[in-house]
């Protein structure tokens, strides 16, 4: 069984995951396990493995701005979600998040990335969307370290490479 993409991405160099009787995820050998209920991470990982993840948290965010948490069906406000991902963030060894606050919470995602900024990568692919007037704002204000590039998001290959470029050029990582 896969990972569900949406929310957990695994780099163990190239090893497999196998699901387990708990609902975990279970590398070979040693016992290496990744509890997925509620969205939570019981781990016992090795020094060279990592996590990434896609929270897409937008999909949470409610119209008045709180974030409501699937399968918990708790909600939070851009303070409570900010404390939520530093503590995991310092618990696990976490070095990549996708999306985890709203596409126009501009207030989180720069408080994301003075607090994290400079250990995890803070990825815009809803924030972003591939759009340089995007990647101008999130620059501006200071909002995320590294865009998901997706050509199919922005129209064209040059609009596309254009991003890429500025990306680059500013020291965001083009994902």
């Amino acid at each position: 069984m896969m990972v569900n993409p949406r929310f957990f991405f695994f780099f163990f160099k190239g090893e497999t995951l196998n699901m387990t009787a708990e609902n975990a995820y279970e590398l070979p050998g040693e016992t290496r396990r990744i509890r997925l209920n509620n969205v939570k991470a019981d781990l016992v990982l090795k020094d060279n493995r990592f996590l990434a993840l896609d929270a897409a948290a937008g999909e949470w965010q409610t119209e008045n701005g709180l974030y409501l948490l699937p399968k918990a069906n708790r909600l939070r406000t851009a303070e409570d979600m900010a404390e939520y991902w530093q503590s995991l963030t310092a618990k696990y060894p976490i070095i990549s998040l996708e999306d985890p606050a709203g596409e126009d919470d501009w207030p989180l995602w720069q408080r994301l990335t003075e607090a994290l900024g400079e250990r995890v990568q803070l990825v815009g692919d809803d924030l972003f969307v591939t759009q340089q007037a995007r990647l101008e704002l999130g620059l501006a204000r200071g909002a995320a370290n590294a865009v998901l590039i997706k050509p199919n998001q922005v129209g064209t290959l040059t609009e596309t490479l254009q991003t890429v470029a500025l990306a680059q050029q500013r020291g965001y990582g083009a994902i």
